[in-house]
Formats: C-alpha cells, structure tokens, sequence
C-alpha cells in the first residue's frame, strides 16, 4: 500500500538525490505587445501540459469542477505513488509514475492502453505535443514517447536528474536539469539546438511565449532566454531559492520564490525589472495561477491568496491549515487546490471562500479538470478520476 507524498517531499527528495551524486477567461498572453515577435505556440487537448498553456498559466476556461466534494469514478494502480501531473489529451491521461513508468489509461473507465518504462522516478509531467509525448526522468534522460502506441521515438540525456516538465515550441522542446543546464532538443530527434548554464540545478519547468522561454534556477534567478538561439535575454535575481514555474500572461512573469525571501514577484515580461512582490508567512513553492487580472497562489504558511495581477494587492487570502504547495487550476467555475496533507478543495475565486473540501484522496500531484471530472494522484498509488456525486 503507498503513502502519501507531499510536494515538499517530493522536492526535497529529489534534492537530496543530487547532493550525493537535483480563451475564455484566460489573460491574454501577449508577452510585450510587439507586432514582430513570434507568436506563441498553440497546444491542443483539454489539459496537454503542465499548467495547461505554453505560458503555463494554470486556467483551463473549457474545464469544469465537480461543484461538490466529489466521489470516485475509477482509480488506475500504479507501481508507486503519482507524483507527476496528468496531461489529457483525446480521451486519454497520459502520466509518469514513481514506479519509473509511463502510462496512457482511458478516461472512460481508467483501464490501461500502454505503459513505457523508463527504468527511473517520473516526477516530470508529460506535454502532448502532435502525436508525440514529451518527459524526463530522474535518470536524467528526456523522452520522446508516440501517443498512440507508447513506443520510443528518441532519448535524450542530460547530466542530471529531470524533475523539470517539457514545453514545446518553434520547433524544439525546452526543459531544465539538475546539471543546472536548460536545453533546446530538436522536435523530431532530440538533438540539441543550445543550452543555456545555471549555476544550480533547475526543478523549474520552462514557460514558452512570444519568441522566448521563461525558466527559473535553484540559485534564485529567473532568466529570459530567446527560443530560437538561446541568447540570454535578461536575468532578475530574487536572492532567495526558486522551484517553481513562472507563469507569463499580459506582459509580466509572475513566479514564486522560497527561503530567505518567501515572495510572489511580479516581472515585466520584455525588461527583467521587478514590477511588485507580495510577501507571503513562508515559501511559494507552487506555481501562480492567472486569469480575468488576478494571480492565485498557495504558501508554506497555509494559505491560498488571490492577487490584483496590476497592482499586486492582496483580494483574499483563505486559510487552509496546511501547507499549500501543490500548483492551483483555475477553471470556468471554480479554483482547485490541494494542500500537503493531501486534502483537495475548490475555493470560490471571487471571494476564496471554501466551496468544499475532501481530506480522504491523500494528494499527491497537482490535478487536472475535464467536464465536471478531476484527474489527480492519490493515496495507495493511484491515479483517481473524481465527479459529482449523483
């Protein structure tokens, strides 16, 4: 039987590993307004990526919550926890599993179509890109995995563990490694385009818009790199650690930091300068959501807060107990958070009020919405399908 895994855990995990040896009501996405910048790429699917979109803005408009505290449809068994985060494409969930597996399960009734074995821990979450499915591994090596059969079409290695979740884009898939390296694979056969050095290793996971990648370092540093050729575009240094993932929307990055600053920063997406910061009672280690002029985040101090996206003021804050590390989902209805003791909520995202909440699914990844259904991993190494209860 598996245990619960917290977000936490899952880092630090992973951190220690490499010591020894880590449109609905979306904001527009336009990153500085210029006519001559390249435009975004677009992902296809209900949920092809972790945080939805290339920018990684965590809304899906097309999704609906439950409405209710939810029962369970179907559960798929894994050989260990899940700890990445379901991409849902073509009535499919494809997911990476501590078991070292890949799995695609149906989402009629969560039976399993493949499964592809890497060997290694699948923290990294799948982006579904055509045909073809992007991963690390904590092996160190990124996988490029063809949707309808589970075989491999190509490997990649870096030097370091892949915690990091692939984007695409332009051509190329983007992602960071704990060799404290981000890299540019070639789409078709993985050979490297560039790569751009950090001075730490990198759990961050690349945002990709207008033209550029957006990615963060353990060293605190948040860098804009041009997609095509890997030319730095600027630098901002938060002088604290950051392991999440920025999210670009409406000319800025909003990204969290941790440790000696434990802060929701605001930055101008084509300068690199600081626009506000929002001090929190602990770390952000959860990746913003943004969406209608509002960024949601959760805190290691047990909140989840809703920020003006112009002015940085804090709407709301709604005290959730635990720590809130798992990434928020802002849907068409509703905002869905999980806290480290695996409880799963949906807050009302005008006022933050508790809509309900279920403290029995022991949470172990940040969770994806269809219509009216949750996908998340849970308690005794399972894969959960959630709805309304009739």
């Amino acid at each position: 039987m598996g245990s619960r895994v917290s977000r936490r855990a899952v880092i630090g995990s992973v951190a220690a590993v490499i010591s020894t040896g880590i449109t609905g009501g979306c904001l527009s996405t336009q990153e500085d307004g210029s006519a001559d910048r390249p435009p975004t790429p677009e992902l296809e699917g209900l949920h092809p990526a972790y945080g939805v979109t290339p920018e990684r803005t965590h809304c899906n408009p097309d999704a609906s919550l439950p409405g209710e505290a939810p029962t369970v449809d179907w559960t798929f068994d894994g050989g260990g926890p899940f700890s990445s985060t379901p991409a849902v494409v073509s009535q499919t969930a494809y997911v990476g599993c501590d078991d070292g597996s890949v799995y695609a399960v149906a989402l009629a009734d969560g039976t399993k179509v493949w499964q592809y074995e890497t060997q290694r821990r699948v923290v990294s979450s799948p982006v579904i890109f055509e045909d073809t499915i992007y991963v690390g591994s904590t092996s160190g090596t990124v996988h490029a995995i063809a949707a309808d059969d589970g075989t491999e079409r190509w490997t990649y290695e870096t030097g370091g563990t892949v915690v990091s979740s692939p984007m695409v884009g332009y051509g190329s898939v983007y992602v960071g490694s704990y060799d404290a390296s981000v890299y540019s694979l070639a789409l078709d056969d993985g050979s490297q385009q560039w790569t751009v050095d950090a001075t730490e290793g990198i759990a961050s996971s690349p945002a990709v818009a207008n033209g550029r990648v957006y990615i963060a370092s353990g060293d605190g540093v948040v860098r804009a790199i041009e997609a095509a050729s890997g030319d730095v575009q600027w630098t901002y240094d938060t002088n604290a650690t950051v392991l999440g993932t920025p999210a670009v929307a409406d000319g800025a990055v909003y990204v969290g930091s941790s440790g000696s600053g434990s802060e929701l920063l605001r930055i101008d997406a084509q300068s690199g300068s600081k626009d506000w910061a929002v001090t929190t009672g602990d770390s952000v280690i959860a990746s913003p959501a943004v969406t209608d002029g509002r960024v949601f985040v959760g805190s290691s101090d047990g909140n989840c807060y809703a920020v003006a996206a112009g002015s940085g003021e804090v709407e709301w804050q709604t005290e959730i107990g635990s720590e809130v590390n798992w990434s928020p989902l802002h849907t068409g209805d509703g905002l869905c958070v999980a806290d480290d003791q695996g409880t799963l909520y949906e807050l009302a995202p005008a006022d933050g009020s508790i809509r309900w909440s279920d403290a029995s699914l022991g949470i172990t990844s940040a969770q994806v919405a269809g219509d009216g259904t949750i996908y998340v991993g849970g308690k005794n190494d399972r894969l959960y399908a959630l709805t309304a209860r009739s």
